[in-house]
């Protein structure tokens, strides 16, 4: 054997997780190339000061301290620097070992196998014996790797799927989508796309690329005849997860969910429902044309709406980072807590975020919009400048969008039409899917 090679530059950090373990590769810059020999050196010596720290020394551990000494000055010699950076450019960018653009190696893809192969097949060639052994996890996890810098705000976690995964889940909503156009058209339903399906619809004629989900929008009036049509004649396919159904639920949303799936959230893991695969419908209601009174009627649906969230969720994800989140999340547990011993029924938040959105539907009113969103302002239908609806692609599909759609969404996220950043891309982060057992096309 020409040279020893042995010693492997980890150019990656390792997260450890109840889920498995993923790999972040860091990038080595030329300063980090010029510091690998202190670093080995400083190993060395770490090594040697280790046994010279005891407080009592006889001879025979002298004389160990001496051989071990002489075995990493011949280990640091032998060691190839060069292959071992070759091994850890390897693995840091080579796009057969990542599982997504952010450089990730998640646990159980096929990035890290074939990682894991390389490795071992390099330990082979220089006559090792290897043996690779599969862990088994308790659950599977898509979105568990996560780049969090220490005394900044800076929380950066990787909300992307395995490319395979998210094309499957994607043809599931899109099934469900299907028999939702096919209804509302059947029955003459108003309905429209929104939010996150509107950009999709613009800037790709599809989903956003890294999207796990349709936003569709219905006057109250329409919705609530959509549900009754598929409880009567589509229970064997889908059920409707709402509040009212199912008091557990935290959101005012509703799900049109496929059955013989599984879409459970990570921040919805502990709470009691039927989580599956859907569509989200957004119920539009009446809303104040008196600017004050907007405002009242707006903000008071986002109280009850967050309270409602709380009962279900003591720690609910947030968009702030460091010392802001610590003091919310106090804040949310201590409502919690009070909630819970006053016992405050969901189903009581729930009629009292109800009966404030639908306190003006009994007028006709400029506006409607889905008050218990995000942001109270979200959402907003002017019905001057939203109809006439119009048709646009969506993934080889015309569907629905309101006539001044772009002013929506500019109104909503800016400038729509530029991708934003990696950090600000989100999912709905699963910690269980599972899908149909029906071929989809």
């Amino acid at each position: 054997m020409n040279r020893l090679r042995r010693g492997v530059w980890q150019n990656a950090s390792l997260s450890f997780s109840r889920y498995g373990v993923q790999t972040m590769p860091f990038c080595l810059d030329e300063r980090g190339k010029e510091m690998k020999n202190k670093m080995w050196k400083l190993l060395g010596a770490a090594l040697l000061l280790m046994p010279l720290a005891a407080c009592e020394q006889n001879e025979a551990q002298i004389t160990a301290q001496g051989e071990q000494a002489e075995l990493v000055t011949a280990y640091l010699d032998a060691v190839d620097e060069r292959y071992a950076y070759e091994i850890a450019e390897t693995l840091a960018y080579d796009p057969a070992y990542l599982s997504n653009e952010l450089g990730f190696r998640t646990a159980g893809s096929d990035a890290e196998h074939a990682a894991a192969r390389y490795i071992a097949d390099e330990m082979e060639e220089i006559g090792l014996e290897v043996e690779q052994v599969p862990v088994t996890v308790d659950r599977w996890q898509f979105n568990d790797a996560s780049l969090r810098l220490e005394g900044t705000d800076i929380d950066m976690d990787s909300k992307f799927y395995e490319p395979e995964v998210l094309k499957q889940l994607q043809g599931e909503i899109l099934s469900i989508l299907d028999d939702f156009i096919r209804i509302c058209e059947d029955y003459h339903l108003e309905y429209f796309g929104i939010a996150g399906t509107g950009i999709g619809a613009l800037r790709h004629k599809g989903f956003i690329p890294w999207d796990d989900d349709i936003d569709i929008a219905m006057p109250r009036r329409d919705f609530e005849h959509l549900i009754r049509i598929v409880e009567k004649k589509m229970s064997d396919r889908y059920l409707v997860l709402n509040a009212e159904r199912y008091p557990n639920y935290p959101l005012m949303t509703t799900r049109l969910v496929k059955k013989g799936t599984v879409f459970v959230e990570e921040v919805m893991k502990d709470v009691d429902c039927p989580f599956g695969i859907f569509l989200d419908l957004y119920v539009l209601d009446n809303v104040a044309d008196n600017p004050v009174l907007y405002q009242i009627q707006s903000w008071t649906a986002w109280f009850w709406r967050k309270l409602m969230i709380l009962r279900a969720i003591p720690r609910p994800t947030l968009q702030q980072r460091g010392i802001k989140a610590k003091l919310i999340w106090s804040v949310c547990g201590m409502v919690y807590k009070a909630m819970k011993l006053l016992h405050i029924s969901p189903q009581w938040l729930r009629m009292r975020c109800e009966r404030v959105c639908r306190k003006y539907n009994k007028y006709r009113t400029r506006r409607m919009a889905f008050l218990p969103d995000t942001s109270p302002y979200w959402n907003v239908v002017d019905r001057t400048r939203c109809y006439p609806l119009r048709k646009l692609e969506f993934e080889g599909r015309r569907m629905n969008f309101p006539g001044n759609i772009e002013e929506m969404l500019t109104n909503m996220y800016g400038d729509f039409m530029q991708l934003p950043p990696v950090e600000k891309r989100k999912t709905h982060t699963p910690s269980r899917l599972e899908f149909s057992k029906e071929e989809i096309l």
